[in-house]
């Protein structure tokens, strides 16, 4: 994962080397909305378009994104 921009304004690169079955970004920080959370990753890559209500620093380490295969992983 990837994430360009500043202030408001985001772009969260997703990419991967198979089909991703059903994935969802999870983050703690307040105020962001994302432009597509619950998708299938066909192709690569796949961009998500992130915004914040305030003017803030985003970095990948504020995001988690998870699929199905995280979960069938935890459950093992």
């Amino acid at each position: 994962m990837d994430i360009t921009g500043q202030g408001f304004d985001y772009i969260m690169t997703l990419s991967t080397t198979q089909v991703a079955p059903f994935v969802w970004i999870e983050t703690s920080v307040p105020g962001v909305s994302l432009s597509d959370n619950g998708f299938i990753i066909k192709t690569s890559p796949h961009n998500v378009y992130v915004t914040s209500e305030t003017l803030t620093e985003l970095k990948a380490s504020d995001f988690k994104v998870m699929s199905l295969m995280d979960i069938y992983e935890i459950n093992e």
